[in-house]
C-alpha cells in the first residue's frame, strides 16, 4: 500500500492540465517590420509615456531562468544557483561552416541574438480590484503561493517509525503556521511563511549531529509520485541555500518570513525584438513592481496560453532586488 494512502487527498495533487476560460481572446499579435521604420514608429513620445517607469525600458528576458514544467519533482530540486548560469548562455552562438556556390566557406549564425525592448505605452491595464487582475492572480499566482495540506505530525508519527528509514524527522518549533487554511496576501503580518514546518536529517550513530539537514516546503502540492517516495522532492537542502532559492523564487516569500507584495498592476505591453537584420513587434504581459515601479515581463497570462508552471517567476526574481533580510523569525 502506498505511503499515506489513507490520507490521500485528490484536491491536493498537482493537476498537469491547464484550465481554459471560455470566451477569451488572445491578445498576442506580431508583424514583421523594417528595422528602421520600427524604431521610428515605436519610439515613445513624452505626452503618451506611461508614468510607472522610463519611456524606453530595456528588459532582460527572464524566461530562460526556469524550465516551463517548473512544477515537476525534478525541477523542484534543481539547483537555482546552477540555473542562474543559463543567463550566461545568451551571448554564446552556434556557428556552422557551409560551402557557398563559389566553393568558399562562409560562417553563419546558428542562433540569432535578439534584444527585447518595451516600447510605447500599455495596450491594456488591469489594476488591483479589477476582475481581470484578480482572475489572473487567482489562476496563475495564488496556486503556487497557497499552503499545501500536509500535516507535520504525519512525518513524525509515521515516517519516523518506518523500519530502516534513512531520515529522521523533527517538527520545527519556530514555525508559527498554525493551519493549512491560512490565506496568502491577507495581512498575516505576524506569520513567518519562510520557516519550514518540518526538518529532516540523515540518521547517524551520533545523535547529537545533524547531517544533510533539509526543510519541507509548505507550498508545493504533492503528486502521486510524492506520496510513494516519502515526499523526497518536497524537501530542500538548508545548508546549500536550496531551500532559500526555492521559497523565494517559486513561492514569493522573503527570507525573513514576510510575503512579497502583489504586482501594482498587470498590463499588456508592446515589445520590440530586434537584431541586426530584422525587427518584430509583439505584445507581452508585464507586472509592475509596487516598490520601484519597474515593468517586469512575465509569461503569457492569456486564457488561451498553454504555458505550464509558475508564470510569475520573473516577477518573484525581480522582487529579490528588494530583499528583506532575515530577522529574529517574525514575519515583519
Amino acid at each position: 500500500m502506498p505511503l499515506f494512502n489513507v490520507l490521500y487527498d485528490t484536491d491536493d495533487i498537482v493537476n498537469e492540465s491547464l484550465e481554459e476560460i471560455d470566451g477569451g481572446n488572445s491578445f498576442r499579435n506580431s508583424s514583421e517590420l523594417v528595422h528602421s521604420q520600427v524604431l521610428e514608429d515605436y519610439m515613445p513620445t513624452p505626452e503618451y509615456s506611461y508614468s510607472y517607469t522610463s519611456e524606453k525600458a530595456d528588459i532582460t528576458d527572464l524566461m530562460l531562468e526556469m524550465p516551463e514544467s517548473s512544477e515537476s519533482p525534478e525541477s523542484r530540486r534543481m539547483s537555482f544557483l546552477e540555473n542562474d548560469k543559463l543567463t550566461g548562455f545568451q551571448s554564446k552562438r552556434k556557428r556552422s561552416i557551409q560551402a557557398n556556390p563559389e566553393g568558399l566557406e562562409s560562417e553563419t549564425l546558428g542562433r540569432k541574438v535578439r534584444k527585447s525592448t518595451l516600447v510605447e505605452d500599455f495596450v491594456s491595464v488591469f489594476e488591483k480590484g479589477d476582475p481581470e487582475y484578480m482572475e489572473m492572480i487567482n489562476m496563475h499566482l495564488i496556486p503556487y503561493c497557497s499552503l499545501n495540506e500536509l500535516d507535520p505530525d504525519l512525518f513524525v508519527g509515521h515516517l519516523q517509525n518506518k523500519r530502516d528509514h534513512l531520515w529522521a524527522y523533527e517538527i520545527n518549533k519556530k514555525s508559527n503556521i498554525t493551519s493549512n487554511r491560512l490565506v496568502r496576501f491577507a495581512n498575516h503580518d505576524n506569520v513567518n511563511f519562510y520557516e519550514p514546518r518540518v526538518f529532516r536529517y540523515l540518521r547517524t550513530k551520533n545523535t547529537c549531529k545533524r547531517h544533510k539537514r533539509e526543510g519541507l516546503c509548505s507550498f508545493c502540492k504533492p503528486t502521486k509520485q510524492d506520496y510513494q517516495n516519502d515526499f523526497n522532492n518536497l524537501f530542500f537542502d538548508l545548508n546549500s541555500s536550496g531551500y532559500l532559492h526555492h521559497l523565494t523564487k517559486q513561492h514569493g516569500v522573503f527570507s525573513n518570513g514576510s510575503e512579497m507584495p502583489l504586482p501594482k498592476l498587470i498590463g499588456l505591453h508592446p515589445e520590440l525584438k530586434s537584431n541586426k537584420t530584422s525587427a518584430k513587434i509583439g505584445h507581452v504581459y508585464v507586472a509592475v513592481c509596487p516598490i520601484c515601479n519597474e515593468k517586469v515581463k512575465v509569461q503569457d497570462l492569456s486564457p488561451e496560453s498553454q504555458v505550464s508552471g509558475n508564470r510569475f517567476l520573473a516577477y518573484f526574481r525581480h522582487m529579490l532586488t528588494h530583499n528583506v533580510k532575515k530577522n529574529s523569525g517574525k514575519g515583519r
